[in-house]
């Protein structure tokens, strides 16, 4: 014997019920699927499952970007500020498997759109840069992410920067951190030197954190001043 439902006989809230059981249970069954991604997956959280990262190999601050389950383990991003003793701000992009293998990461594109804001500022009246993608004199084999510091922001020490996207090894991410410019400029070391890095890890006043993708256009009031 089949019984049928018919949802107009029904009191409102039956109906209720009953929808909530079948929008539930489908839920439940796009949860148990068992789908394996066909591509690496750059994750946008914070867990840095027990790695610690390197030094930073230019005496920067670094912030963790994320990282990938590969074929081969996880991957780990990290950019590392190099504020310049001009009115620049140079990052560099490493990538570091889980033995501390540290090397650039591929970055697509040439250039990365970012925003920076005093440290104290409200980010909502951050101001529009754009780092472009430049070879170190001295060892073409690295790369830095090269931007100007807008005229307004160019006698504050303590920046915030904001990068909504940033594209690693055909993986989309993202993240924030705080550059402290009254660091030693980056100048008065060789610029591509690893063996001038720190033997012991002290990390910086530089703080980091992780922001949703759909973030990037989340900026209002971001002016493009003139650099």
């Amino acid at each position: 014997m089949r019984f049928r439902i018919m949802l107009p006989t029904l009191k409102p809230l039956a109906k209720t019920v009953l929808l909530h059981l079948v929008l539930t249970s489908a839920f439940l069954g796009c949860e148990n699927s068992n789908s394996t991604p066909d591509q690496d997956e750059l994750h946008v959280h914070t867990d840095n499952h027990g790695h610690v990262h390197s030094p930073p190999r230019f005496g920067g601050q670094i912030s963790e970007i994320g990282h990938t389950h590969g074929t081969e383990g996880l991957i780990f991003y990290y950019a590392e500020a190099l504020p310049d003793s001009g009115n620049t701000v140079r990052l560099y992009i490493s990538s570091e498997d889980e033995q501390g293998n540290s090397t650039n990461a591929e970055i697509d594109g040439s250039s990365v759109l970012a925003y920076l804001s005093g440290a104290d500022e409200d980010s909502r009246l951050s101001r529009k840069i754009t780092f472009t993608a430049t070879a170190a004199t001295d060892d073409p084999t690295v790369t830095f992410l090269t931007a100007e510091i807008p005229k307004d922001l160019r006698d504050t020490k303590q920046l915030s920067l904001v990068c909504p996207k940033i594209v690693l090894g055909g993986q989309r991410s993202n993240f924030i951190m705080s550059i402290d410019r009254e660091q030693d400029p980056v100048g008065n070391k060789p610029e591509s030197n690893p063996e001038t890095a720190p033997d012991v890890l002290e990390d910086s006043d530089s703080t980091s954190a992780l922001i949703p993708c759909e973030d990037e256009d989340a900026i209002p009031k971001a002016s493009e001043d003139s650099q």
